[in-house]
Parts: C-alpha cells; structure tokens; sequence
C-alpha cells in the first residue's frame, strides 16, 4: 500500500514529516487505504530523495492574462474549427456521426462507477503590502496547518498586481472538513497559522476574504481504483463513440500540460481511425503520470 511504498523509498523520516500529513490533508482518510500509485505519481523510483529535497526551478512559463486566457484561447481556436460545444448538460449524450470528446467528470458517463473526489476550499485573502516577500509560493504539508499550499498570484504575471495590498490564495483541501465549513468565520485562526508558517512576517489582520469550494478536485486513489477507471472507460467505448480525456475525464491527479497531452492523443488517435474501444485500453498508460508542483 501507499506507506510501504513511500518508506520503502525515502524512509519513514521523510514519509512521517510530508508523505503521512500530506496524504491525511488532501483524502482526510487512513493512508493505507490509499492505493499505493498515488506515492508513485510523488515518489521517484530511480532517485526518490530528488522528489524530497529537490530544488525548486526558478523559471517557467505562464500565461500573462492567466490560466483563463489560455483556457480561452483553446476554445477560441476550437469554435474556428466548428467543433460544437455541450456543457452543464443533464441530458442523454445524443450520438451522431461525429467522435464526441468527453473532458468532463468520468463518472457523470458512469455514475455506477464508484470514482469519487475530494473538493478544494480556495481562500483569497486581501493583505497589507508590507507583510509578505517575493515567494511566489508555499507548501506546508504539515497538519498544524489547515492549508496545503499558498501562493501570490501577482507573482506570476504583473497583470494581476494591486496598489497598495497583496492578495493570497489559501488552498485548503476538503479532507476531513466536508464540503460545508465556512472558514470566513475563522479567519483569524487562519492568520495565525500564517504567520506560524512565516508566510507572514508579522501578526496582521485581513482586509478581505472571499471563500470558494470546488468539489471535485482531487480522485479519490483507494485500493481498486484502477480496476474501476478501467472499467469505467470501457464501458463508455460500450456506450459510443465517445473518446474520454482530460484531468476530469480520465479521473487523473495530474498538471494541466498532462491534461492538454491526453486531449492531442485522443484526437490524434480517432484521426488515425482508432476506435473508442482501442482508446480505453491504450489511455490507462496515463495514470503513470508523474505530478508537479
């Protein structure tokens, strides 16, 4: 299972400090009943302390207008090539002659599936300006803290600075909270816990908080989730000509580049004259996906 595996490769020093708390935080459940791919997708086999002490890269690439204007410009690129668009629909996929390319939830296409997710509480908090350095992000795995990873926004593109204050993004994972905890409420506790991290440099109190929860964010990785996804796809290729990718439609964990790739392989792959059915067997080589942070 998840632990074996993580102490079998780094140690129980290091499974103890980030691995444990990390998992606890994100699933709020008994690691063991994790399934041992979820530490694969974090664990290097070949150079495991690398995946634990590696150095950050101080230089990459983002979108100047952000993530949306990317997300924007795809559509924008997919409307020029007439391709139709479904979403927030209820209704019965209608087949027709052409390949339908499913990027939202698997299980919406299966609901028998048993794939599950845990959701994501986004806190952006509005801050003095004096309070915080030029980090654009943090992680603290640890369980004294209530979030997983905190970053700048403004750090990454210019267009997203403010006079005068900072604004934060808090990611607080749903865990064991649930899907209903306001967490506006304690908005102080958070700060203290803030300066305890030494993201801020001093006692300070917020100026503003806005509270968001996306509830299905992170796949649920218990034992026998492979054998259900697999399934899952296959019973969709049953079902259509229907081609499942994406973050949402594989029910992967990984980074947004990863997700772009399975949406270029799907189409390649029917370009090609690939059936449906030869995609849910050949898209199950991407749940070896190594994730980033």
């Amino acid at each position: 299972g998840f632990e074996r595996f993580v102490i079998e490769r780094v140690g129980r020093a290091a499974y103890q400090q980030f691995y444990e708390p990390y998992a606890r935080k994100v699933w709020g459940i008994d690691p063991n009943d994790l399934s041992q791919s979820v530490a694969k997708q974090r664990v290097s086999t070949s150079n495991p302390a690398q995946s634990v002490f590696k150095k950050s890269e101080r230089r990459f690439l983002y979108p100047k207008f952000g993530m949306a204007a990317l997300i924007q410009l795809l559509r924008t690129k997919l409307e020029e090539a007439n391709v139709n668009f479904v979403m927030g629909s209820d209704q019965a996929i209608q087949q027709t002659g052409c390949p339908i390319f499913h990027t939202g939830h698997l299980s919406d296409l299966v609901p028998d599936s048993k794939l599950h997710h845990r959701g994501l509480y986004l806190l952006h908090v509005t801050l003095p300006d004096d309070c915080l350095d030029e980090t654009d992000t943090w992680y603290t795995p640890e369980h004294q803290f209530w979030f997983g990873r905190v970053s700048q926004p403004a750090r990454f593109t210019s267009e997203f600075e403010t006079p005068n204050h900072r604004v934060l993004c808090l990611e607080i994972p749903e865990g064991r909270w649930g899907p209903d905890k306001d967490f506006t409420g304690t908005i102080q506790t958070i700060m203290s816990q803030l300066h305890r991290a030494k993201i801020v440099n001093r006692p300070v109190e917020a100026k503003s908080v806005i509270q968001t929860f996306l509830p299905r964010v992170y796949p649920m990785y218990t034992r026998g989730w492979i054998q259900r996804q697999r399934q899952a796809l296959r019973d969709v290729a049953q079902a259509g000509n229907i081609y499942c990718c994406g973050r949402q439609g594989l029910f992967l964990h990984c980074n947004m580049d990863q997700a772009v790739a399975t949406a270029d392989a799907a189409v390649n792959h029917w370009l090609k004259g690939g059936t449906p059915h030869e995609w849910a067997e050949h898209c199950q080589t991407f749940a070896d996906f190594r994730v980033r942070d």
